[in-house]
C-alpha cells in the first residue's frame, strides 16, 4: 500500500470517528453528518462513514434521506 492510500485510509477512519464524538454531543449532529459525508467523499464504499450517516439523520427526524 502505497503511503497516499494509507494515509486516505487514516484520514477517512479518523473522520468516521470524529462524527461518532460530535454526534454524542446534541448540538453538533450536523457537524458529525459533515465528517461523515467527508469520509464518505474520500473512499466512497466505506460502510462506517454510510451507517453512521444514516443513523445520525434519522435520529434528527430525517428518515427520508437516511434511507436514500
Amino acid at each position: 500500500m502505497t503511503i497516499q492510500a494509507q494515509i486516505l485510509k487514516l484520514l477517512k477512519e479518523l473522520q468516521t470517528e470524529l462524527g461518532m464524538a460530535l454526534l454524542k454531543r446534541k448540538d453538533s449532529r450536523g457537524e458529525a453528518i459533515e465528517q461523515f459525508k467527508h469520509a464518505i467523499q474520500l473512499k466512497g464504499d466505506f460502510a462506517p462513514a454510510h451507517t453512521n450517516l444514516g443513523n445520525a439523520l434519522r435520529a434528527g427526524g430525517e428518515v427520508a434521506r437516511a434511507t436514500s
